[in-house]
């Protein structure tokens, strides 16, 4: 987060799933509280979600994944979310149970993917930046 490796969640890679259905990134419940920690994000039982610093969303705290080599940076713009009822800002993030994350449709909104049914294989590409 923010070009610091502030931790490492999976030392031997991470373990991650497809699903176009949810609209949040689903973490392994263990992992959130330690992200939450590191954006100075509090826990609100009302929401069951985090609430962050809506300031975070112009911040240069990029989420960085790394799959088989390749990172794929996340700006706060897709892992942070903003309620104009509210005007609070939140995690983009809930809890799941399995032990991989779950890439939901704000992360893949994000990336450009191929599903291959051919070759049972899906692939990922950053959008080209653009003028």
């Amino acid at each position: 987060i923010g070009g610091k490796k502030s931790f490492l969640l999976y030392p031997s890679g991470v373990c991650f799933s497809i699903d176009t259905t949810i609209s949040f990134i689903g973490v392994p419940k263990d992992y959130l509280p330690v992200i939450a920690d590191t954006l100075n994000a509090e826990y609100t039982e009302s929401d069951k979600s985090y609430l962050v610093s809506c300031g975070l969303c112009s911040s240069s705290r990029d989420f960085d994944f790394v799959v088989i080599g390749k990172t794929f940076r996340i700006p706060p713009s897709i892992y942070i979310k903003y309620d104009k009822e509210t005007d609070l800002c939140s995690l983009n993030m809930e809890a799941v149970e399995q032990e991989y994350w779950v890439w939901g449709t704000p992360l893949l909104e994000s990336l450009y993917v191929v599903f291959d049914d051919e070759e049972d294989r899906v692939g990922f590409a950053k959008y080209p930046k653009s003028n």
